[in-house]
């Protein structure tokens, strides 16, 4: 069936901001006035003043040659009559976007384009008109122009089709334009959009011969391999369109749409290499699979990808990525270099490796390595829960020992809960606890350090000399709460030149004139530091007649009425048949 020139237009082509006529882009103005943009004043479509004219003088010679048709100046579009008299010209852009035209695709055939059996004109006289139209001007921004709705118009009326050459200096010539500044120097290949609607409108005029297939198919090997031309998001976009546009509606050749699905996979356009796909069933390499699946950062993407591979291929490529991008990450860390993927892709991409059901557990366990490193908590936490990640001895032992001692009771908080129970991570982990410890812990710090010192006795990691270091560090942090509960549940005890230091410490600091409730409540404080002493040892008793001396030295000191208070409960923790001396010999 003949379809008008809008409908072709409309269907396969972009029009906006087009000229109708070239197809060139109208956005770029010229001070040429044969190029400036010129509006009908009827329809109000909107074009090239020199392409016009070159509809119209088209019209004029064909009408000379053909005695069927009747010559008038029509809108080469929508063919409403034009009034030249009444057209003027647009200055600026914005005109174009508040252009009201409309066009009916669907519309009846002009009699200018109906083919009419009747005509004695003589086809072959009619190809020198025809050959003009392919190239009836050049224009100061692009190379030859062709009169596209002339063409279509001869296609429709007389049968007459683009040759081969011509199709292939359309094509090429869509390719390329001139600099505005400078008719000899050439921008980079570049595929616009108005170049994308010559190719496509090429498409419909051509001849479906055994030449113009061959011109078709070198000039879409030449479209794979063109890069980033001068407008860079135009070039990708209809660069794409236009591929997109042969291997949907004129590429038959299966090696060329092979070239085709390989360049989708390349540019990771997996939504068209799935219809290739479905087409021909196209087989994708194990190792290109692993690439596509090393740079997916979504489930969609996996899905897709699943589309083309069949679930057995998915899981080995899927292995194969995860242990290529595990490999590269943790080589990064390790070497303390620049981490050669933003950690943030590097998560997502592993993710959706894994949810392509991979159970390799080891390899698993080496992602979390990965989340520990990159200090992403809820992705180490996600691997646990979800993946039953652990972190191997050697490994956790490895972060524990490396870790400052400033940050060593945070360290062990994070990795508590993923480190394997084994006999190696045990002694990794009871180390670091003997040496958090002994350290000088911060106020707002020593409930953490509580809470791990719990954790570890929970979880069968169990020494009386941690407990008892943990009680030291309670008395030093002035925790009393903590102390009594280590002492109670644990049976904690100071060791006797810990409990000297507090004792003395907590006397020196004795202000001279102290309020009775303070007095009672240091007291209080001091008595329940002799109830931790490790009576036991038999160094105990010692240290406490050492304290006294030294107390009783200070005359000042020791007429304090609260040291007094002091004094009267370490004479009596000495005194043989006091409770204390009694639990002691015991």
């Amino acid at each position: 069936m003949l379809k008008s020139y809008s409908h072709v237009l409309i269907r396969n082509t972009k029009p906006d901001y087009s000229c109708s006529v070239c197809l060139n882009d109208q956005r770029t103005t010229t001070s040429w006035a044969r190029w400036q943009i010129f509006c009908l004043p009827n329809c109000e479509h909107t074009m090239h003043r020199a392409c016009l004219e070159g509809w119209f003088a088209h019209y004029k010679e064909l009408a000379k040659r053909d005695a069927s048709l009747t010559y008038q100046e029509t809108c080469p579009l929508c063919k409403i009559e034009v009034d030249c008299e009444q057209a003027h010209i647009i200055l600026g852009d914005y005109q174009l976007l508040a252009n009201p035209a409309e066009v009916n695709p669907d519309r009846p055939l002009h009699s200018s384009e109906n083919c009419d059996p009747n005509s004695c004109c003589d086809v072959q006289s009619l190809q020198d008109i025809f050959d003009k139209a392919v190239t009836f001007e050049n224009s100061p921004l692009y190379l030859d122009h062709s009169n596209f709705p002339a063409l279509h118009q001869m296609k429709n009326r007389y049968g007459m089709t683009l040759s081969a050459e011509q199709l292939r200096k359309i094509l090429y010539d869509a390719l390329v334009t001139t600099s505005p500044y400078n008719d000899k120097e050439k921008w980079e290949d570049s595929i616009l959009t108005a170049a994308a609607n010559q190719i496509r409108m090429a498409m419909v005029l051509r001849t479906d011969d055994t030449a113009s297939r061959d011109v078709i198919n070198e000039f879409f090997i030449k479209i794979l391999g063109l890069g980033l031309g001068y407008n860079q998001k135009s070039t990708v976009k209809c660069k794409d369109d236009v591929i997109g546009y042969l291997l949907e509606h004129v590429i038959t050749d299966r090696e060329l749409a092979q070239k085709g699905f390989d360049y989708y996979i390349k540019k990771r356009n997996y939504r068209e290499a799935v219809k290739l796909h479905k087409k021909y069933h196209f087989h994708i390499e194990h190792e290109t699979l692993k690439q596509a699946l090393m740079k997916s950062f979504d489930d969609d993407t996996i899905r897709r990808l699943s589309q083309i591979a069949s679930s057995e291929e998915i899981q080995r490529a899927a292995l194969d990525a995860l242990k290529a991008l595990n490999e590269t990450m943790l080589s990064s860390y390790y070497d303390a270099t620049s981490v050669s993927h933003d950690a943030t892709c590097a998560r997502n991409t592993i993710t959706a490796l894994l949810s392509t059901g991979i159970r390799d557990q080891a390899e698993i366990n080496k992602t979390l390595r990965l989340a520990v490193l990159a200090d992403d908590t809820s992705w180490q936490k996600e691997l646990k829960n979800v993946y039953g990640a652990v972190l191997d001895s050697q490994f956790f032992k490895d972060q524990l020992e490396s870790a400052k001692d400033s940050n060593l009771a945070k360290t062990i908080g994070k990795l508590f809960e993923l480190r394997v129970d084994d006999e190696v991570s045990r002694e990794a982990l009871m180390a670091a606890m003997m040496k958090v410890t002994t350290l000088e812990v911060v106020d707002y710090l020593h409930f953490r350090v509580g809470d791990l010192v719990i954790k570890c006795l929970e979880n069968g990691v169990q020494s009386q000399q941690l407990i008892n270091n943990a009680l030291t560090q309670a008395i030093d942090s002035g925790c009393a709460r903590w102390a009594l509960d280590l002492n109670r549940d644990h049976k904690a005890v100071l060791d006797p030149q810990a409990l000297g230091d507090y004792l003395w410490g907590r006397l020196e600091s004795c202000p001279s004139n102290m309020a009775w409730n303070l007095e009672r409540r240091f007291t209080s404080d001091f008595k329940h530091a002799l109830t931790l002493a490790d009576k036991e040892n038999k160094q105990t008793s010692s240290v406490i007649n050492s304290l006294l001396k030294k107390v009783l030295s200070d005359a000042d000191l020791s007429q304090r009425p609260v040291v007094q208070e002091c004094i009267k409960a370490l004479l009596e923790f000495n005194e043989p048949g006091s409770p204390d001396s009694k639990r002691k010999k015991s």
